[in-house]
């Protein structure tokens, strides 16, 4: 009966403990996952640079844009 018992609760005891631990390493590894991406962020120039580019600057007139006509098939990825 004892076997029984422990057979059964042992499987509950481990996805607990395996719960608990997911809980707390998965944090850490999620906050040192974001310190990590805002370091990048701020090193590659953030949105501080962003904000100073404006669109008209980059964007392409409409006069400027072209449609091609042809079907997929005839058309090559190199053109």
């Amino acid at each position: 009966m004892v076997q029984m018992a422990f057979t059964a609760t042992l499987p509950l005891f481990g996805a607990w403990v395996g719960t608990i631990l997911a809980f707390y390493y998965g944090r850490e590894d999620f906050e040192a996952s974001t310190r990590s991406f805002t370091k990048i962020a701020e090193s590659v120039g953030g949105t501080e640079k962003l904000k100073e580019i404006e669109v008209s600057t980059k964007m392409i007139a409409k006069k400027d844009m072209t449609f091609d006509n042809r079907s997929v098939e005839k058309i090559k990825l190199t053109e």
